[in-house]
């Protein structure tokens, strides 16, 4: 799509190693090289279950899926 890379404002990602690892990552990678200034988002989704698994709130969480998918 021939899109400039120094137009990179944000990453969002779903947390995989290949995309945030430390050395080898996409994220770490693209923050070493030609455009530092970016911002990093772990997927609001995969945020989200994340904490219902550490709150104990899986209930309303799939309350609110079931209302999300059916939109």
């Amino acid at each position: 799509m021939k899109l400039l890379l120094i137009k990179l404002v944000s990453i969002t990602s779903d947390g995989a190693a290949a995309m945030i690892g430390r050395n080898n990552g996409f994220i770490s990678l693209c923050s070493k090289n030609d455009f530092p200034n970016f911002q990093s988002n772990h997927c609001i989704i995969h945020q989200q279950v994340l904490n219902s698994m550490r709150l104990n709130i899986k209930d309303e969480v799939d309350t609110t899926f079931k209302i999300v998918n059916s939109i």
